[in-house]
Order: structure tokens, then sequence, then C-alpha cells
């Protein structure tokens, strides 16, 4: 299988499930990488982080469960940058 040798493509994978079950609908790649502001921070993530990580689950999780609005996506997206050794600390 392509996944095995490529943990980019299980990270986006798991991503999708995880999105997926939380709304209770299909999410497509393009919807992911809008979720995340772009393609280049989608990439920039998982350049970083090539093996996935529960914790990061969690966190998306947990935003998803927050019913995040535009005004709010900014710092959730920064939380996990800043796990993740990048971005800015609140």
């Amino acid at each position: 299988m392509i996944e095995e040798n490529n943990p980019e493509l299980a990270l986006i994978r798991k991503l999708r499930e995880a999105f997926s079950n939380q709304f209770e609908e299909e999410f497509s790649n393009n919807r992911l990488s809008e979720f995340f502001g772009s393609r280049a921070l989608i990439s920039e993530m998982l350049r970083k982080n090539s093996q996935f990580s529960e914790r990061i689950l969690f966190r998306i999780k947990k935003s998803i469960e927050e019913k995040l609005t535009s005004d709010n996506q900014e710092n959730a997206l920064n939380a996990l940058l800043v796990y993740m050794g990048g971005g800015k600390k609140k």
C-alpha cells in the first residue's frame, strides 16, 4: 500500500477520518486544506510531523467539538503549530 511508504498520506487519511467522524459527513482533501487555511499550511504541518501523533488528533477533535468559527480558527491553528514547533504562542 502506498501509505506504508508515505507517512504524509497516512496522516492526511487519518485527519480526513477524524474530521469526517466529527462532522458526520465526508471531509474531502480540499475541505480539509480549507479548514487549515491553505494547502501550504497543511503541507508545512505534514513536513514537520511525518509520524501521526495522537496528541495532534486529540487537539483537532477538541477544536472540532468546540465548533470553531472563523473568528477562533486562527487561534486553534496557532496552538497546533506551537505544539509542532512552529508558529506563535498566545
